[in-house]
């Protein structure tokens, strides 16, 4: 059954590259219809578990790529669109109910690699701890992703993965865990979230703020103040600015900043929901979001230059961790 349902996608994605035979001006029109589609997200199934879905950016649905029997969550597309990098448990159990799915970070999670259309599935991670957060550098050499695998193994850090050798690097070694890596555009630098604050300066062991660290490791940079909470940092696509989330009042709402922590701008101010996870469209001014109430995550998309947003996928779906590209 896998292996007609893997069929089947793989035909849908030749179809949808090829078009339908329309000549004439009918065809011109249709083929300003169809948009390509570009968008990875996870969203609980029937079954209970997550999985990994691919959309065009109107929120059309256009395929399910995994079938596992167990949770597929965090999918990122490789810069060149061929693969898709994800989280899967290894150890699948039972179902969870919806909304607990994004917080077990202690179960045997571990990064996989797919093709674009869900084939050639490859695990990458073999730790007795879990992965999460993978994200691509820009040349696709390699992989950022947070463990707890590495000498602090009761907290989670920044590891490196050069994919050609296997080989992965600890870039941060601190008490606290450290979150979400993203690739500044140029390669260079790391943006993470983490509940380290140095002692000398006013500490909350609860609150989370946003960090920058060279790639090849080093020193953290802090961005953020001791006022409220930030996390999930991205950023822009001329690495001049970076994109997050920040609780200022009773939950998370989009802001952005200079790369340098300076200027932080609010975005939007919706009432009892959660927003983050921004991914953005290559070379455009519109992103894809998470935004969360109570146990229901839909994603959405943001032009900037507009402010206004769009909802994608059904209000009944738990969908969450898009990817555009």
């Amino acid at each position: 059954m896998k292996l007609k349902l893997r069929a089947l996608v793989v035909i849908a994605l030749a179809l949808a590259l090829l078009g339908p035979r329309v000549t004439g001006a009918a065809a011109t029109a249709q083929e300003e219809q169809i948009l390509p589609a570009t968008i990875l997200y996870a969203a609980a199934g029937q079954t209970g578990y997550p999985e990994i879905h691919l959309m065009r950016e109107n929120g059309d649905h256009f395929a399910r790529l995994t079938y596992y029997k167990g949770e597929d969550l965090s999918p990122v597309w490789s810069p060149d669109g061929e693969r898709v990098a994800f989280i899967r448990d290894s150890d699948p159990r039972p179902p969870k109910v919806a909304g607990d799915i994004l917080q077990d970070l202690r179960a045997n999670y571990d990064l996989y690699l797919m093709a674009a259309d869900g084939s050639n599935v490859v695990r990458l991670t073999q730790e007795q701890t879990a992965e999460d957060s993978p994200q691509w550098s820009p040349d696709g050499s390699s992989i950022a992703y947070i463990s707890g695998h590495g000498e602090n193994s009761d907290n989670f850090d920044v590891f490196v993965m050069d994919l050609d050798s296997g080989e992965s690097r600890n870039i941060t070694d601190d008490p606290a865990d450290d979150y979400d890596p993203s690739w500044s555009p140029d390669g260079s630098t790391l943006a993470f979230y983490s509940r380290y604050r140095p002692c000398d300066e006013p500490c909350d062991p609860s609150q989370t703020d946003i960090y920058t660290i060279p790639a090849a490791g080093g020193e953290p940079t802090l961005l953020t103040g001791p006022e409220f909470d930030d996390i999930d940092p991205t950023w822009s696509p001329d690495g001049t600015r970076i994109f997050f989330s920040r609780a200022a009042c009773c939950q998370f709402d989009l802001w952005s900043m200079e790369a340098d922590g300076s200027d932080a701008v609010r975005l939007t101010r919706t009432r009892k929901a959660d927003e983050g996870n921004i991914s953005w469209s290559t070379g455009t001014d519109r992103f894809v979001f998470e935004r969360a109430t109570g146990h229901r995550s839909s994603i959405w998309m943001m032009d900037l230059g507009s402010g206004t947003g769009t909802r994608l996928t059904p209000k009944r779906q738990f969908a969450f961790t898009a990817d555009w590209r």
